[in-house]
């Protein structure tokens, strides 16, 4: 679409919204702009939406816009279920995500990163193996820089390595990257999708512009991902730590790929991330850089020095004998499952924050094997001790302050005090970058 004159509605002031807002201006479209927040919680956003828009509504809604708009540019967490956005759709209005925006301005081949858990693991280490045989990877999307910074950007890049979510998919149009991992499926955002189809959907998305050309990188150890993630329009490429039919395994200490014929192998003794989700998230990260064109010959060292991210089972250190890890990035059950079977006991585990319709009851017989007392918090707090109560040893406290108090007031030498809370945190913080720097700095009080 030629923007330049064209009157283009952005919904919504978060971070890629904002960023949407500096490349459409840059196109010459006219600007309006809608968020639902007051001026006092936007901030410095407002202020930039105020210097690039000819109109914005903030803390309120304005109908008219949307439909008397050419096109609409919606941030991932405004729901396109929506009043407003029918009545646009049915009179033709495009409605695309920040990403598809974007992409309608790189000419640089791009690979994504999504599924449920473990994108932003796999997505800067894609970027880590790329930049280790020189090549010069644009990392961000749902993770690190908005998309729409690249089309922006005086840097030159080889290669687009983009993170992306269920919620920025729905409105993907044309976006066509050569090469897509899904890290595996399972149900999440019950708040937003009325079952798991619904969700898978959004996720298969991705691949709708894609070719016989292009390659998916899909997990054979997760059954929801063979069952779900089939007729689709690219070849696949498996992998899996168990199953020797996949094209990309784990052997020991080694990961083979089957590729064109020749089996190539990359010695991974040197991994420092534990886990068995970690292990998944290395298969499918060299697997879509091997795509993307990093030489096996540099992977093992890039491999051994990459050191993680924040907020993912990060080990803030031991106090007394007790340890303090913080996998605020765990915001659903089934992540707070992962960080459960990734540690020993015993465990004091901290959970809570905005509810996504999260089942809590599924965690029930791993806590019985690791877990001596659960603390919950935030506004999903009575919610979520309502549906553990057969564990018996559960603790309500109103916030993550409370919720650290408590637990610290409970731990013995041995014990590992886990933020894992399996909730979103919007309820009192940005994200959950915010919410983890606070536990963070709770624990470094000590």
């Amino acid at each position: 679409m030629e923007l330049s004159g064209k009157n283009v509605l952005v919904v919504g002031l978060a971070r890629s919204g904002v960023a949407a807002l500096r490349l459409l201006s840059a196109k010459g479209a006219r600007l309006r702009v809608i968020d639902s927040a007051s001026g006092d919680v936007l901030g410095e956003r407002l202020e930039i939406a105020q210097s690039l828009a000819e109109e914005v509504a903030v803390g309120r809604s304005e109908p008219g816009w949307y439909t008397d708009a050419d096109l609409i540019v919606v941030s991932p967490g405004v729901p396109l279920a929506r009043p407003d956005f029918q009545r646009a759709a049915d009179k033709g209005v495009p409605i695309v995500s920040e990403v598809e925006l974007a992409s309608w301005f790189i000419d640089i081949p791009i690979v994504g990163i999504t599924g449920t858990n473990g994108k932003s693991t796999v997505t800067a280490l894609v970027g880590h193996l790329l930049r280790s045989s020189g090549k010069r990877p644009f990392v961000g999307g749902n993770f690190g820089r908005p998309l729409s910074e690249l089309p922006m950007t005086d840097e030159t890049f080889d290669v687009a390595v983009v993170e992306l979510s269920s919620f920025q998919l729905e409105a993907i149009d044309r976006m066509h990257p050569i090469a897509v991992a899904v890290t595996n499926l399972s149900f999440d955002h019950q708040d937003r999708y009325n079952d798991f189809a619904s969700y898978v959907r959004a996720k298969k998305n991705v691949f709708r512009n894609m070719t016989g050309e292009d390659t998916a990188v899909l997990n054979y150890d997760n059954t929801a991902s063979r069952e779900n993630l089939t007729d689709l329009p690219c070849r696949t490429r498996w992998f899996s730590v168990d199953s020797s039919d996949a094209q990309v395994r784990l052997l020991g200490d080694e990961i083979h790929i089957d590729a064109d014929g020749s089996d190539l192998e990359i010695d991974v003794s040197g991994f420092p991330l534990h886990g068995r989700h970690n292990k998944e998230n290395l298969l499918a990260a060299v697997a879509l850089a091997q795509l993307a064109g990093a030489k096996t010959a540099d992977m093992a060292e890039a491999i051994a020095s990459f050191s993680g991210l924040p907020h993912r089972l990060e080990r803030l250190g031991d106090v007394g004998g007790v340890r303090f890890v913080n996998d605020s990035k765990a915001t659903s059950p089934d992540a707070v499952s992962t960080a459960l079977e990734s540690l020993d006991g015993p465990l004091i585990l901290l959970l809570g924050g905005k509810d996504k319709g999260g089942n809590f009851r599924s965690l029930i017989e791993l806590m019985e094997q690791k877990v001596k007392l659960v603390v919950t918090f935030g506004e999903a707090s009575e919610l979520i001790a309502s549906q553990l109560t057969d564990l018996g040893h559960v603790v309500p406290t109103l916030t993550l302050e409370d919720a650290f108090a408590t637990a610290v007031g409970e731990a013995k030498d041995g014990d590992t005090i886990l933020l894992s809370p399996g909730c979103a945190s919007q309820d009192a913080y940005t994200n959950f970058e915010h919410r983890g720097d606070h536990f963070r700095e709770l624990a470094h009080a000590l």
